[in-house]
């Protein structure tokens, strides 16, 4: 997967874009001037499937839109996001995915997880239902169990 942000990313975009490319083992890149189509070569010369592009609103992310290798959009999630103040620690290899939420479940198609981790709560992407005023929030899990503190809440 490549991972990239809008032309004239913020700081709180760009940290997000380096966490997911580290808990996914992804390639993040500065698009810069690039337009859509070279972003869409590029992730096509490098051999990727997806590419995922983090856009921002007043200086903090708002929309991550996953895309298909031959640039159609596959998903796109408007969203709210809690950065974590250290290092994550998860094993991008050994990475499971757990979903609360049937209409997110393609999410676990597109990002680089291994299987369904059903019983097993750590080094984990989870989705859950939530009772506030977002549909779901995407947890992150590390290695010893604990929440890594990065969320992304889905609007």
């Amino acid at each position: 997967m490549l991972i990239t942000t809008s032309r004239k990313p913020s700081t709180k975009t760009r940290q997000l874009c380096k966490a997911l490319s580290r808990v996914f083992s992804a390639e993040c890149i500065n698009r810069g001037k690039m337009s859509m189509r070279d972003v869409f070569l590029k992730t096509s010369s490098k051999g990727y499937e997806t590419t995922l592009i983090i856009n921002d609103s007043q200086g903090n992310p708002s929309k991550i839109t996953f895309y298909g290798n031959q640039g159609q959009e596959i998903v796109s999630l408007d969203v709210n996001i809690a950065l974590p103040d250290s290092r994550l620690h998860i094993k991008p290899d050994d990475l499971g995915f757990k979903c609360e939420m049937h209409e997110l479940s393609l999410l676990k198609n597109i990002l680089p997880v291994k299987s369904d981790n059903e019983h097993n709560y750590s080094n984990l992407v989870w989705i859950k239902n939530t009772d506030n005023k977002y549909k779901a929030v995407m947890d992150f899990i590390d290695k010893n169990g604990n929440c890594t503190g990065l969320k992304i809440y889905i609007k």
